[in-house]
């Protein structure tokens, strides 16, 4: 990677992320498309705006996709600002997709009855990797301020 790739990594890779990842779960959506709307809720508030077009249309996922990857774009930038550390967005997105992903399934008796009402793992993974973004984001968000304005604070009194 070169170094304007390193710079700019939450620009590309986040948006990146949850545009495929929206995709694989259109395709893989859960019951009634229950997973697909929740785990994609960057791109599927703007059924609320205009009236979307027949989920089953492509042109539905591909409005819902563009809309997210524009809209990921703004804690993206926002991690790029305060120079969040990759490692701890990282281990945040790993642990809270692993998290969701397990949450899901133990919710149910049996991995069977989890298999028959959501239809597949990669409808359960997908789900669980948006969610884990979002969350990964947040937090990422969250813990970069804290600790940026308290470096600030520790300056200031010196």
């Amino acid at each position: 990677m070169n170094f304007q790739a390193k710079k700019y990594f939450y620009l590309y890779a986040l948006p990146l992320i949850w545009m495929l990842t929206s995709i694989v779960s259109y395709f893989h959506p859960g019951d009634e498309y229950a997973l697909y709307g929740t785990s994609c809720i960057a791109g599927t508030w703007i059924d609320y705006c205009c009236d979307l077009p027949n989920i089953h249309s492509l042109l539905c996922p591909l409005l819902i996709s563009t809309t997210g990857t524009v809209v990921m774009l703004i804690p993206s930038l926002m991690l790029y600002k305060l120079k969040t550390p990759k490692k701890l967005w990282l281990i945040l997105y790993i642990f809270f997709a692993m998290f969701f992903l397990l949450s899901a399934l133990i919710s149910y008796p049996s991995l069977k009855k989890a298999l028959s009402k959501n239809g597949s793992y990669t409808a359960y993974i997908a789900g669980a990797l948006n969610m884990g973004l979002y969350v990964s984001i947040i937090l990422s968000i969250i813990i970069t301020g804290i600790k940026r304005s308290y470096s600030l604070l520790i300056k200031k009194k010196k």
